[in-house]
């Protein structure tokens, strides 16, 4: 994850879409790409941050 936040300059939801689906899809979509697993990934995780950060 460090290497694709580092990749994508600190962008946390474009970092974690290529960890999940591959930095070359994120670099073609120019962003999240059209991958339902993806984006349910992406949305979870985030979810999960903002939970976190309001305790």
């Amino acid at each position: 994850l460090r290497q694709q936040l580092d990749r994508f300059d600190g962008d946390l939801e474009k970092a974690l879409a290529a960890y999940n689906a591959g930095p070359g899809r994120v670099e073609r979509a120019n962003g999240i790409p059209r991958i339902r697993e993806t984006q349910l990934y992406v949305a979870s995780i985030m979810g999960r941050l903002a939970d976190h950060s309001r305790e």
